[in-house]
C-alpha cells in the first residue's frame, strides 16, 4: 500500500490551520504587553495590532472553512504535533519550535506591513 502525498494547496493549508492561531496568540500577547507598557503613544501601536488581528481573524475564518470543505480532520495532539487524516490517509505533521516560531514571526511581520500600508 502506498501513501497519499499531500499536494502543495493541502500542506499549505495544514500549515496555515495549525500555525495561524500561534500567529493570532502572540499577537495577542504582545497587545496585552502593549497595554502594560510605559509606551507614551499607545494608540497607534494598538490599533495596527488590533488590525492585524481582525485580518487574521478573517484569515482563520477562511481556512478553516476551507479544511471542512476538503474534509480533512486534524487531532491536535500538542501546540506543534498533529494527526491528519485526509481522503483516509494519515498523516503525521510536526514543526521543530524554532522553525515554528520562524514561520510565526513572519506572518506576523507580513500581516502588520500589510495593516501600515493602509493605514
Amino acid at each position: 500500500m502506498t501513501s497519499y502525498d499531500l499536494t502543495a494547496t493541502e500542506e499549505a493549508l495544514i500549515n496555515s490551520y495549525i500555525l495561524l492561531p500561534l500567529t493570532y496568540r502572540v499577537l495577542e500577547r504582545d497587545l496585552r504587553l502593549l497595554e502594560m507598557s510605559k509606551v507614551k503613544f499607545k494608540h497607534p501601536y494598538y490599533t495596527l495590532i488590533e488590525k492585524a488581528l481582525k485580518q487574521l481573524a478573517k484569515d482563520l475564518h477562511v481556512t478553516k472553512a476551507e479544511v471542512f470543505k476538503q474534509k480533512i480532520k486534524l487531532y491536535k495532539k500538542d501546540d506543534l504535533h498533529y494527526d491528519i487524516w485526509i481522503r483516509g490517509w494519515h498523516h503525521q505533521k510536526g514543526y521543530h519550535p524554532k522553525l515554528a516560531a520562524h514561520w510565526v514571526e513572519a506572518k506576523v511581520t507580513e500581516y502588520l506591513n500589510a495593516k501600515t500600508h493602509c493605514l
